[in-house]
């Protein structure tokens, strides 16, 4: 009998270590994102960003295999994807990554798994505030910064100096600059993509007149301080001559390659411009200087807001690994792996903290540069629930406007028009 009783006994531990066993199996976390680039990490080695990032998860983490997936290359070819992923309910990738442009459209059609409990509010305030705003809400944050991105000027510092001129404050003070040392077509003034980003362009110097699209109870984009701002952007294109042919039509990469090329004194461009400009094959390789984007009088508020760009992970509400997904995206908000994305990915970071770290610094020393403008970084109406709609609109009207077929005050009544298509629009910003 009591041999039965060991049988037995033996055959109950048999079947509890298969259970655990079954219960221990990995959960495959698909993780997908824009770029498995080569780049160079530590000591040379030559690695693929997505693939290094799965394995390093991987090497840490027996219970879940992380995969990497290429969605697409380019912004809108992104949210295309994503956006038909998640419509459908479906979970090609458990963790994808998120533009901040995509806010509000994503969580009024809870396309986001909330992330508060694995991101509260202590971690939150280690991160720009701009970023953080980006992908906050109804109460909920719905992504994880793991790059920041704001517009910036870029100048030519040699040739100011050489002239004994500082920094512009005002764009008064800029415009005086470009007419008294451009060349054109040697040296243009200003190189800026007015129509492909206008909304970049436009958004901040409305900011910069003290005005905004709306506050709380009407839409506001026409009111003296928006119309001040289209006009600015006409003068300095047909009155003042300052910025480059094809001021509507050109990428900003293509105006980024004029200012490489040393071919202009400013340029309004995202961070990435500093890094270009400073490779081997650039013309002012150590002859470039960063500041904020300038107010529009010594009356204006002092600083005028950033338009914030960036990316964050965020999660799949339709991931039946949820629990398994909140570990990836816990893992990649950890401080090393934010701090590898900073030195060998390139990106510049969301997370405060990083701009202090010697490391970086001394593998990014533009970094530096942006830090001091990071917490100046506003969203550029990501909180609209027509942003994409909105992007196109400003470019349709500010690029008619910047070209003179029609006046500012046409361009931005034409814009609050579209502002009022949509109904209850403070209450959705809100």
């Amino acid at each position: 009998m009591k041999r039965f009783k060991y049988i037995g006994a033996a055959f109950l531990l048999m079947i509890a270590v298969i259970s655990c066993t079954i219960g221990a199996a990995k959960q495959k976390i698909v993780l997908g994102s824009f770029s498995n680039s080569e780049i160079t990490v530590a000591d040379g080695k030559k690695v693929r960003v997505g693939t290094e990032l799965a394995r390093m998860f991987n090497e840490e983490h027996p219970n879940i295999e992380l995969v990497y997936e290429d969605i697409a290359a380019e912004g809108r070819a992104i949210h295309t994807v994503v956006a038909t992923m998640l419509a459908s309910r479906t979970s090609t990738y458990d963790v994808f990554i998120s533009d901040v442009v995509w806010q509000p459209e994503f969580p009024l059609r809870k396309w986001y798994e909330p992330l508060d409990k694995i991101f509260p509010k202590s971690e939150q305030a280690k991160y720009i505030p701009g970023m953080i705003n980006a992908w906050s809400m109804g109460g909920h944050i719905y992504g994880v910064p793991f790059t920041s991105d704001f517009q910036v000027m870029f100048y030519r510092k040699d040739l100011l100096e050489k002239a004994g001129f500082a920094p512009p404050d005002t764009w008064d003070e800029l415009i005086s600059i470009c007419q008294k040392l451009q060349n054109a077509p040697g040296l243009y003034g200003f190189a800026a993509d007015w129509q492909i980003h206008s909304d970049c362009t436009f958004s901040p110097m409305l900011w910069s007149a003290g005005g905004d699209f709306f506050d709380s109870k009407n839409i506001t984009v026409n009111s003296p301080a928006g119309e001040k701002a289209m006009q600015l952007m006409m003068d300095m294109n047909l009155k003042y001559k300052i910025m480059q042919p094809g001021v509507t039509s050109m990428s900003h990469d293509e105006t980024r390659n004029l200012f490489s090329e040393g071919r202009a004194i400013f340029h309004q461009n995202w961070l990435y411009a500093y890094s270009r400009s400073q490779s081997e094959e650039a013309k002012v390789q150590n002859k470039v200087g960063v500041i904020g984007i300038p107010r529009m009088s010594k009356d204006s508020p002092k600083i005028t807001p950033l338009p914030t760009g960036g990316w964050s992970w965020s999660v799949n509400p339709f991931s039946p690994r949820k629990t398994a997904a909140f570990e990836v995206v816990k893992w990649l908000a950890s401080y090393k792996v934010q701090k590898w994305s900073a030195m060998y990915w390139n990106q510049t970071p969301a997370l405060l903290s990083l701009y202090d770290d010697a490391e970086v610094n001394k593998a990014h020393p533009e970094y530096a540069l942006f830090a001091k403008l990071a917490p100046y970084t506003k969203s550029r109406f990501e909180k609209y629930d027509h942003f994409m709609e909105w992007l196109d609109r400003v470019r349709q009207e500010a690029g008619s406007a910047i070209i003179g077929k029609q006046t500012a005050k046409q361009a931005v009544n034409n814009l609050a028009d579209t502002l009022s298509i949509w109904a209850n629009l403070p209450e959705k910003y809100k």
